[in-house]
Formats: C-alpha cells, structure tokens, sequence
C-alpha cells in the first residue's frame, strides 16, 4: 500500500537473483500509480444558537487523506449568509496556517489563501476558526460548495454545511387585568387580579415581579393579601404583609422565562370600606378606585396596571326632635325622627327605627309603615336608601299627654341598612322632654252688703281665678248665687 501519489517504480535488478544454475540476466521492474485522495471540508458553528447580537465560533475542517501535505491551487472562500459578519479578524485557535486566512471585523468572508497548505497524514487535518455575529432573527445557512476547496491533490467532492439559529433576544413585559370584586361579608371585600408575564423574545429571561396597591387613602383598610402561581410562575417565599402604596414583591427572585413563555399570577386583595371612604372610581392614578399596579425587574423593565370602582359603605344617622316644648298634659304633641345615609354607598339592607314612647304619652295614628306594641314603636326602611339629605326618611310619631306623664329622656335607635358601625345602639338620638301641666283654681270673697234705700241692698263678691302650674290654662267662670228662697 502507498499514501504517496504517482507512480512507484518497483525494480529487481540483473543478477540479483542468483542460484545454482546461475543468475537472472535481465532486470525487472513494474510500476504502481498511487492516485491522490481528494480533500474533504467540514464546517460547524459552537454554539449552534445564540442571541440576536451574540457570537459564535465557526470551525472549518480541512482533511488531507495522504501521506503529504496538500497545497491549495485557488483560495478557498467562504461567504458568510446574509446578516451574518465577522466578529473579529484574530482567527485564534486556527491550526491551519495563520498567516493565510484572512478576513475583516464586519465583513462577510473567511478566506485560505491558494498556496497555502493542509498537512499530510492518516489523515492530515487543519482548521480555521473565525468568530461570526449575527442580528437576522432565524436559521442562518453557511455552505461551501462542492469543488470549492481546490488542491494539487483535487478539490472537495461532497459541499459543507453548518446552520447558526439566530434567537430574538429575551423581551418580558407584565400585563395586569381590571380587578374583579367580590363581597365577603358587611363591608369587607376581595379584589382579585390576574397578572400575566410573558416572554415574546425567543431566548429565555429573568424577572423578579412586585405588585403595588394604590387604594384610597381615606376609610379603605387592605387587610391581606394571597398569590397563587401558574404555568410556571414562582411565588415569594415569606409573601410580604399588604400595604397600600408599597410596593410586595410576590415572585422569587430572578424568576427563568423560557422564550415564547408566559407566566400567570392571581393576586387576592381583601379590604374592608367605610363610609368615609373617598376617591372610589378610578381616574388611571393610584389612590383612585381599586388601583393596583405590578411591575418586573430583570431581563426588561416594565409595568402594568388595573383598577376597577370600589364599593362605598352607608353609614346611618338619626335625629329626634319634640314639638311643642315643653309638653303640655291635655294637650297634642309630636316626635319627629328623621333618618339620613351620610355615607359613600346606598343602604345593601333594610333598616329599622325603633322607639319606646315613655309611659304617660298616648301614641295616635302612625304613618309610614309605623307599628307599636304598648309603647314601642317600630318603623321600617327599606334598603337601597340613598346618600344625602335628598334620600332621608322622616318618621312622625303623634302623642297625646296625660296627666300621668313626667319629665324624662326618650331615645330612637336605627339599625340595620348594611352600616357596619351601626349595630345595637350605635346610631341612636335622644330628646328630653319637660311636662308641664296648669293648676287652676278659683276663690271667692265674703259679700259687702250696701243699702240703697228702704229695704234693698246690694252684695258684693270678689272672685279670684289662679293658675298656680306651670303651663298655662284656660277656663270658663260661673257664679251661683244661694240666697234664701223665702
């Protein structure tokens, strides 16, 4: 066998075989061609991917299977796809001779010059390594062509070809749904929000997500908070306590997207609302409505937000005032009870006012849906009773006073209409009332006896009417004379 191209004579010279019968007269020779391998290219690029901007080594392989070296006849030329350049013009880690590959930063050729060389062996390889960059998106194709590698020996039968995929670089943004809101029970809420993650880039990234809520600074109190993760999302672990205008961080930190990924986080707001709540709809600012905004960290920077309109709490107020004052026994009286919703919301339930009319007062005819049992008043409202003084309710209760009645304290309580500060006796209204009753009495004098002639006289009386009460009074005077008959 011979890994050395062309022809190797073989000769055996006259007399060299040599025997008892003498010796060969005539040489002999034959001759053995030994035809060349071509050469072969090989080419691939490490890493395979990268990131839109990043850079990758491209190895060419040149294989000379004969004993010697091979020696390019024409310069083999590489031209990189479109969008692909040169990092760098260093070639480092080249085993082929340095000083005959060339090419420029930016541009879009590998050159090995014609006369350079691939060294011989079993086989003989060299390489050329070039750092390459791209920022086309996509599967890049590099090929050298059949024949393209041109050598003494002959040129390469079979093309090369090496793929780089070229990937978007990571691009993670936050999107936070519009809450939506759920009564618990009184005045107390949940507002729940979904938060999505997502990757549109098609290389992995990183985010580390906060969440902020922005509610009214004035009667809404966030209470707690819960984070349940999907597709993948992580959440902080101890979650930090809710507070408005804080930003939580509710993801672990540096949270791996994967390219095209998204990553889905429910966010449980519970809160509770009074009736001094302000700011309830939302204007696209925080401390408007059910404000929440969320915001990552990372490989991007960005920031979402949602809010939706906050549910108000009535609060429930009740005046009672007496007419006439003082009472006076004998006479008609009346209680006025006026109720008002001077909170942020309609009432989400009935109320009721209730009354005990002290004992000396004859309760009338009631209005307004009033009942009473003995003394005590009730009188309903009915529930989605609106704010303001335009929404009150006034309830009349007319009495009558007796003689029975007394000074004294009498007190009117509303409850229920979803106010959650008005349970038992909380909104009550009390009046005093003094009574007052005349006392009327009337005395007469002795008569003074005049004559006016003969046997005629006149007698005179004095009457004196007296009203020693402390209201008062009126009367009607007779006067019954009880002179002898005879």
């Amino acid at each position: 066998t011979s890994s050395t191209p062309g022809a190797a004579n073989n000769n055996i010279a006259a007399g060299a075989l040599q025997t008892n019968n003498g010796n060969n007269a005539a040489a002999a020779t034959a001759t053995l061609t030994v035809t060349a391998n071509a050469p072969t290219v090989a080419k691939a690029f490490s890493p395979a991917t990268i990131t839109s901007g990043g850079t990758s080594v491209l190895t060419i392989t040149l294989t000379n299977n004969n004993a010697t070296a091979a020696t390019l006849s024409a310069a083999l030329v590489d031209t990189l796809p479109s969008g692909m350049t040169l990092a760098n013009n260093s070639f480092t880690g080249s085993t082929c001779t340095l000083a005959s590959i060339s090419g420029t930063a930016g541009g879009n050729t590998v050159t090995y010059a014609s006369g350079a060389t691939i060294p011989g062996g079993a086989p003989g390889t060299c390489t050329i390594k070039a750092n390459v960059t791209s920022s086309t998106p996509g599967a890049a194709n590099n090929n050298i062509a059949a024949g393209a590698l041109q050598t003494n020996n002959g040129n390469n039968a079979t093309p090369a070809t090496a793929t780089l995929t070229v990937n978007t670089p990571a691009a993670v943004t936050v999107v936070k749904g519009n809450p939506t809101i759920a009564n618990v029970s009184g005045n107390t809420y949940t507002a729940q929000y979904v938060i999505t993650v997502s990757n549109t880039g098609q290389t992995a990234g990183t985010y580390t997500l906060t969440d902020t809520p922005g509610f009214p600074t004035t009667g809404v109190t966030l209470n707690n908070w819960g984070v349940t993760p999907s597709n993948g999302g992580v959440v902080n672990s101890p979650l930090p306590a809710v507070a408005n205008n804080v930003a939580g961080q509710i993801s672990a930190s540096g949270v791996s997207i994967a390219g095209n990924g998204s990553h889905t986080y429910t966010v449980t707001i519970n809160f509770t609302t009074s009736a001094s709540a302000t700011a309830l709809s939302c204007n696209g600012s925080p401390n408007n409505g059910a404000y929440n905004a969320a915001g990552i960290t990372g490989t991007s920077t960005t920031s979402g937000s949602g809010c939706g309109s906050l549910p108000g709490a009535p609060q429930l107020t009740i005046q009672k005032t007496a007419s006439p004052t003082p009472f006076v026994v004998g006479q008609a009286a009346t209680y006025t009870i006026k109720v008002t919703n001077t909170g942020s919301a309609a009432t989400s339930a009935a109320a009721s006012v209730t009354d005990s009319i002290p004992n000396g007062l004859t309760i009338g005819t009631l209005t307004g849906g009033c009942t009473k049992v003995m003394q005590a008043v009730t009188c309903p409202i009915a529930s989605g009773m609106g704010t303001g003084a335009g929404n009150a309710v006034t309830f009349t209760i007319p009495v009558t006073v007796t003689a029975s009645a007394a000074n004294g304290n009498n007190t009117a309580v509303v409850t229920g209409g979803g106010d959650p500060n008005c349970t038992g006796t909380n909104c009550s209204s009390s009046v005093f009332v003094t009574v007052t009753a005349p006392n009327v009495t009337v005395n007469k004098g002795a008569p003074t006896f005049a004559n006016v002639g003969g046997n005629q006289y006149t007698a005179q009386y004095v009457i004196t009417v007296n009203n020693s009460g402390t209201a008062a009074g009126t009367y009607t005077l007779t006067d019954t004379p009880g002179f002898p008959t005879t």
